[in-house]
C-alpha cells in the first residue's frame, strides 16, 4: 500500500482505477494533436477528442446508434460531419453491418 509520504513514481500495480481512462484519453488527444500538426490547414475541432472518447472510454468498437452520441451532448448538426472528419482522418474505421443493424465504429489509434 502506498503512504502519502512514498515518493516512487506509480507503477502499473498500483495505478489508480481511472488510470486506463487517463491512458486512453492522452491516447486519443495525442492522436488528433498529431493530426492537426500534419494538417494545419484542415484541424480537427476539439470537439473530436470529447465525441472519440464518448464512444470508445473502454474498448475499439462502437456499436451505439447517433442517438447516445446525441444524447451525449453532440448536435443533429454537427455529429455527421464530425464522424466523416475522423473517419476521413483515418482516426475512425466505419463498417455498414446492412438494413436495420446498427453501424459499427473501429478506433484506429497510431
Amino acid at each position: 500500500m502506498r503512504h502519502s509520504t512514498d515518493r516512487r513514481p506509480a507503477t502499473p500495480a498500483i495505478l489508480p482505477a481511472a488510470a486506463p481512462t487517463v491512458v486512453r484519453r492522452a491516447a486519443m488527444e495525442a492522436a488528433v494533436a498529431a493530426h492537426n500538426a500534419a494538417h494545419p490547414t484542415g484541424p480537427l475541432l476539439r470537439s473530436a477528442t470529447r465525441l472519440l472518447l464518448a464512444m470508445f472510454p473502454l474498448g475499439d468498437e462502437f456499436t451505439g446508434s447517433q442517438e447516445t452520441l446525441r444524447s451525449a451532448g453532440f448536435s443533429n448538426k454537427q455529429l455527421p460531419g464530425l464522424l466523416q472528419t475522423l473517419i476521413a482522418a483515418g482516426l475512425l474505421l466505419r463498417q455498414l453491418n446492412g438494413p436495420g443493424a446498427p453501424t459499427t465504429y473501429r478506433l484506429l489509434l497510431p
